[in-house]
């Protein structure tokens, strides 16, 4: 096409339209049908076939009401929305999708060059663990999205009691696993920490029992004649407050006679923080 504008001649160069290569994801509810799985829906141009073509991100049916699973699917859609925007291509090559024995142990791997020693033995035996019960219960091929709250409910009962560990020790199993779950979120494997939802057991509180001022003095005449490196160590317990797991790993560096304090660093102290914790 030739224009003529004073003169001068101008050509219109004609421009196909840009295609959309994708469409903004929508949750698909279903009409609010609980019964029914949600998922969120988008479609991206196939490279191949210049065609749109579906795609689907799974909203947990471990969500029972709608509250929960629209804002899941917002949530879903919101992060989907962002990653299409930066250049997201479901066709591209993509990393084969972990198991969740396989993320258990990818998560741990991280832990152990993260975290002190200490924490690192505790992630470890916390994994291990759930990974034996999901081997011996035939759940060693399900993806980290497939675990659900009965799954893991059901894990954690079994441990109660069929092996017969304490409230106390449950918990912890539980607290442990809340944190690796919390790495799982930050890597996209998962969009819901499942053991968030799940209630600690209630822990009885055992008596207090006191000894009397003469009980005292007999434990410590005998502990002097008989063991007296277990009555240092008591005395320190009993004056100086110190927890018998900090105690162990004391340091003599850390008793300043000049000062008459005993200072605790925080790598040593059940809470992470530093203490003074006696007058000497």
């Amino acid at each position: 096409m030739r224009k003529w504008f004073y003169g001068v001649s101008f050509c219109m160069v004609w421009q196909p339209k840009k295609m959309k290569l994708y469409s903004n994801p929508k949750i698909k509810d279903f009409k609010g049908d609980l019964a029914k799985r949600w998922y969120v829906s988008y479609c991206f141009r196939n490279p191949k076939t210049n065609k749109m073509q579906g795609f689907k991100e799974w909203i947990s049916s471990a969500l029972k009401s709608h509250e929960e699973r629209y804002a899941d699917g917002k949530k879903i859609a919101d992060k989907l929305k962002q990653k299409l925007i930066v250049g997201f291509n479901p066709f591209g090559v993509q990393e084969k999708e972990k198991t969740l024995i396989e993320a258990l142990r990818h998560i741990y791997g991280i832990k152990a060059v993260t975290c002190s020693k200490r924490a690192e033995t505790t992630y470890k035996y916390v994994s291990e663990k759930f990974i034996s019960w999901l081997l011996a219960n035939n759940y060693e091929n399900i993806k980290p999205k497939e675990l659900n709250k009965y799954i893991a409910q059901t894990y954690l009962d079994d441990i109660l009691v069929s092996q017969k560990l304490s409230s106390r020790t449950c918990n912890n199993q539980l607290i442990g696993l809340r944190t690796i779950f919390n790495s799982m979120i930050q890597r996209d494997y998962i969009d819901i920490n499942i053991f968030q939802k799940i209630q600690k057991h209630r822990k009885t509180e055992s008596d207090i029992i006191c000894f009397t001022v003469a009980e005292k003095q007999i434990i410590r005449q005998v502990l002097s004649n008989e063991h007296p490196p277990l009555l240092l160590a008591a005395m320190f317990v009993y004056y100086a407050f110190i927890r018998p797991a900090e105690l162990v790993r004391m340091q003599v560096k850390h008793i300043n006679i000049d000062s008459g304090y005993i200072t605790l660093p925080a790598s040593k102290t059940k809470n992470h923080l530093t203490h003074r914790l006696a007058h000497l």
